[in-house]
């Protein structure tokens, strides 16, 4: 598998290069055992090209895996939460108009 920033599913993506997990991957690639990473400095901040001003990038080779999180979209999960969220919301506009609880 090969993913990229722009892919839908890079969001959800968790790479690991030579079995430990990478930040700031720009690309994996499972099949070439490639890793295009931004480089840093001992700070983690991005480095930057003086001459360009683009952001440095390092390629990198070894063992890749790509692991991308499973939405839950389909579970049922959202809808119970929107209602669990607007009974919630109701029952605190009930309490608010019957002028609620003086905190003295």
């Amino acid at each position: 598998m090969r993913i990229t920033v722009g892919d839908p599913d890079a969001y959800r993506a968790t790479v690991f290069f030579n079995g430990a997990p990478i930040a700031m991957c720009t690309m994996a690639d499972e099949e070439r055992g490639e890793v295009i990473v931004y480089a840093t400095d001992r700070a983690g901040h991005i480095l930057i090209s003086e001459a360009t001003g683009d952001a440095l990038a390092e390629t990198a080779h070894g063992s890749v895996s790509v692991f991308i999180a499973q939405c839950h979209a389909d579970d049922g999960f959202d809808a119970w939460m929107r209602e669990r969220t607007e009974a919630a919301h109701l029952a605190m506009m009930k309490h608010a108009r019957r002028g609620g609880i003086p905190y003295n």
